[in-house]
């Protein structure tokens, strides 16, 4: 079973090698290594190149591409364009595969009864601060949990080739919160996905990510995305309790607050007024947004749990 794995890259040239020796450690072969350069002013293409010349092998092709479009989604639609296998996944140029990842995935795909759309890992995440955390591992309900928690990031699935194109792949027009979005559209496609409960990913977080430290500086990119996904839900058919994760972006949406808030900038205040005088949810509903607001504004946890246990009661 051969695997496509596309990285772009954008000025990396402080991770880059760690993340390409990753995919060169895997236990898996045949692999099909897709390099995106997205512009890149650095060392990156350097590195890139001579890992090329190193690494290359019949049953481990590298190719080297380049995106002009700004972007990562557009540099990871330009490496789609090139995946010749049936599966194929996406990673990060700041983060590392553990060697069996390849491997685990596989045994997987080949031993399910039915052929899956999708399969999922869990990771260990590396805070800004130095502390970690492992993601959590989801068995029911995808579309509810990755609205809250973003569990198809991109570095943490493989999915097949087909079934990504067919579902419009990632959309040009976000910059933020991008993998969040398609996680959304690709979830309400209703796929067969398969979760392993395997730490299998290292996974280097930044301050541009749906759980990162600066939120009010791009909250508008983030209210970009948290928009497309209200679209990508109201328009999706057969969708029973849409009202619930329209409720859920609603949360979503109250957190970028809370956060924006927590960093004392006016927007956070500016963004919750907006959303509890436009969304149609219920005043019990609405009530529980406000007292969210105030718990992670104070650097609580478990904001999530509250939204999701009073928004059931009402959808």
């Amino acid at each position: 079973m051969d695997f496509s794995i596309i990285i772009p890259v954008f000025n990396r040239q402080a991770t880059l090698l760690d993340t390409l020796r990753s995919v060169a450690e895997q236990s898996h072969r045949p692999i099909h290594l897709i390099i995106v350069d997205n512009n890149s002013t650095d060392a990156s293409m350097d590195i890139a190149r001579q890992f090329k010349a190193e690494h290359s092998a019949p049953d481990f092709r590298i190719d080297i591409t380049e995106c002009t479009t700004q972007g990562a989604a557009a540099a990871r639609n330009a490496g789609t364009a090139l995946v010749d296998t049936p599966w194929m996944l996406w990673f990060d140029s700041d983060d590392t595969m553990r060697p069996c990842l390849l491997e685990e995935y596989r045994n997987a795909i080949e031993s399910a009864p039915e052929r899956p759309d999708i399969v999922t890992v869990r990771c260990l995440r590396h805070h800004l601060d130095g502390s970690t955390s492992s993601s959590n591992i989801c068995h029911s309900n995808w579309l509810a949990n990755h609205i809250k928690h973003a569990i198809l990031a991109t570095q943490l699935f493989a999915i097949r080739r087909d079934f990504a194109i067919k579902h419009g792949g990632w959309d040009n027009g976000l910059s933020l919160w991008i993998d969040w979005e398609f996680g959304i559209r690709l979830l309400l496609a209703n796929p067969r996905v398969i979760a392993l409960n395997k730490i299998l990913v290292d996974y280097y977080l930044g301050e541009a990510t749906i759980t990162g430290t600066d939120f009010a500086s791009k909250a508008d990119k983030a209210l970009t995305s948290i928009a497309k996904a209200r679209t990508d839900i109201l328009n999706a058919e057969n969708i029973p309790h849409r009202n619930r994760y329209i409720w859920l972006l609603d949360y979503v949406t109250i957190m970028l607050a809370a956060k924006c808030h927590r960093e004392h900038n006016p927007i956070g205040l500016a963004i919750r007024n907006e959303l509890l005088a436009n969304s149609y949810a219920p005043w019990p509903v609405k009530l529980a947004f406000r007292y969210i607001f105030r718990h992670i504004a104070a650097g609580l946890r478990g904001g999530a749990h509250i939204a999701d246990a009073v928004i059931s009661l009402f959808a």
